[in-house]
C-alpha cells in the first residue's frame, strides 16, 4: 500500500492518529505503524520513541529510548547496526535517555555476532566508554570495597571481583581473549563540520537543528535533532504537572460512619513537606488505597522480549511502597494503575544494567526526595551514568 504519511509533518499526525492507544504495551499501534509504512518508505517511526531509516548499508536509527530493540522485533524490523546518537542525550523534561545502547550493543554482539556502531561525537564516545565500563565490566578499581560490609565481616572473605572478571570477562566467540569495551562498541565520529562518513556512500549531517541522512547523494530524512516520544507520554507528562501536588486516600477506621466516606488524605508538598487532613471521597481527584503487605508487579520480562516489560516491582509494607529495580517507563505504568509516585519513598537497585535502573532516573527527577537503598559500590556506578547522561540534557 502507499503510505499517506510522506514527511515530518505526516509523521506527527500519524502519532495523533493513534494517541489514544498504550505505547508501550498494545499490539494495535504496532499494525497501525506496519500498515502507514510501505516496505520502500525510508523513515520509520518507532513505538517508543525516535526514527529507523532504510539506507543502502541497512538500517540506521536515530534516537535509543529505553527497550528500543523491542521496537524493531515489534514491527519485525531488522534490529539495526547502526546507531545515530543524539548532541543531547538525555530529555530532561520526560527523564528518559535518548542514548540507552547498552540492549543494542548485546543484541548485535550476542545476536548478530557484530560490533555495533554508534555515530556521535568525541565527547559523547568518552561518556559512553564511562557508562559501559561500569554496566560491562563494573569498576575500574574496588578500592572501597570494604564500605559495603559490615566492620566485623573478614576481609579475606571479601570477594576478589578482578579475578572473577579474569574468568567470567572473555569473550564468547575467543574464549583467549578478554571482553573488552571495544570488542561490542564502535565508534564513527563528527568532523569539524559534524559530518559522520559511514563510508563512501552514506553520511550524517547534524547541523542547525536537524539530521540529515545522505545516501548515494540523495537525502533519505531529515529528522529535528530533539528526539520526537509518543504523544500518549507527552500527554501523561502534562496531566502530572497540569495537577500539581498529588494526593492519595487511605480508608480510616471511623466508628459510626457509614461507608467510610471520610479519608484521611496525605498531600507532599514541593519541598517534601507531608500534610494530613480530613476529606470527603467524592472530592479526592486520585482515590488509591496502598495496601498493608503486597506486591505491584510492574513488569515481568526481559529486556528482548518484545511483547513484556521489563522486571520491576513495588513492595508495599505498611502502606509504604519500595520499589525495586524499576524498569523503564515505570511512572507510566503507575499512572496507568492509578498509583501516585508520591507513595514510593525508597528505589532498590540491585545493578546497574539499563533495564533495572533507567526508572530510577525519572524517580528522582520528578519526586522531591527518594531513598535509595544500594550498595556503595552499585551507588558510585549508577552516579557514574547520571553525571555521563546529564552531560547534556535538553
Amino acid at each position: 500500500m502507499a503510505c499517506q504519511y510522506t514527511n515530518l509533518a505526516d509523521v506527527e499526525q500519524f502519532r495523533k492518529d493513534v494517541q489514544h492507544k498504550d505505547f508501550i504495551s498494545t499490539s494495535l499501534l504496532l499494525e497501525e505503524i506496519q500498515l502507514a509504512y510501505d516496505i520502500e518508505d525510508n523513515l520509520i517511526p518507532l513505538q517508543r520513541g525516535g526514527h529507523i531509516i532504510k539506507t543502502s548499508i541497512g538500517p540506521i536509527q536515530y534516537g535509543l529510548p529505553p527497550e528500543t530493540v523491542k521496537d524493531s522485533l515489534n514491527l519485525g524490523l531488522e534490529v539495526p547496526t547502526y546507531y545515530i546518537i543524539p548532541f543531547h542525550r538525555f530529555n530532561k523534561k520526560f527523564g528518559i535517555s535518548v542514548a540507552e545502547f547498552e540492549f543494542p550493543a548485546y543484541f548485535n554482539f550476542f545476536v548478530k555476532h557484530k560490533q555495533v556502531i554508534l555515530i556521535c561525537t568525541k565527547e559523547a564516545e568518552a561518556s559512553i566508554r564511562i557508562v559501559f565500563q561500569e554496566t560491562l565490566l563494573g569498576p575500574l578499581d574496588h578500592k572501597n570495597l570494604f564500605q559495603d560490609f559490615h566492620p566485623n565481616y573478614p576481609k579475606e572473605a571479601y570477594p576478589n571481583f578482578h579475578k572473577e572478571l579474569s574468568i567470567f570477562s572473555k569473550n564468547p566467540t575467543n574464549p583467549n581473549e578478554p571482553l573488552q569495551i571495544d570488542t561490542l562498541l564502535k565508534f564513527i565520529i563528527y568532523d569539524d563540520n559534524n559530518v559522520a562518513q559511514i563510508n563512501e556512500h552514506v553520511q550524517i549531517i547534524n547541523q542547525n537543528g536537524f539530521v540529515k541522512v545522505i545516501d548515494n547523494g540523495i537525502q533519505l530524512a531529515e529528522l529535528p535533532e530533539k528526539v520526537v516520544f509518543p504523544e500518549d507520554y507527552k500527554r501523561y507528562k502534562n496531566q502530572v504537572k497540569s495537577e500539581g501536588s498529588l494526593k492519595y486516600s487511605q480508608k480510616l477506621d471511623t466508628p459510626g460512619v457509614k461507608e467510610q466516606k471520610l479519608q484521611k488524605i496525605v498531600t507532599w508538598s514541593e519541598d517534601g513537606v507531608k500534610a494530613v487532613k480530613i476529606s470527603d471521597l467524592k472530592h479526592l481527584s486520585c482515590q488509591f488505597t496502598p495496601p498493608n503487605l503486597a506486591v505491584t508487579v510492574l513488569g515481568c520480562s526481559h529486556g528482548f522480549d518484545p511483547k513484556g516489560s521489563t522486571s520491576g516491582y513495588i513492595f508495599w509494607i505498611n502502606g509504604r511502597g519500595i520499589m525495586v529495580d524499576p524498569p523503564p517507563y515505570a511512572s507510566f505504568h503507575m499512572d496507568q494503575m492509578g498509583i501516585p509516585s508520591v507513595l514510593i519513598s525508597a528505589v532498590i537497585i540491585s545493578h546497574c544494567h539499563a533495564d533495572h535502573d533507567a526508572g530510577t532516573f525519572h524517580k528522582i527527577l520528578y519526586d522531591t526526595r527518594v531513598e535509595v537503598i544500594t550498595t556503595k559500590t552499585i551507588m558510585h556506578s549508577f552516579l557514574e551514568k547520571i553525571f555521563c547522561h546529564q552531560q547534556n540534557v535538553n
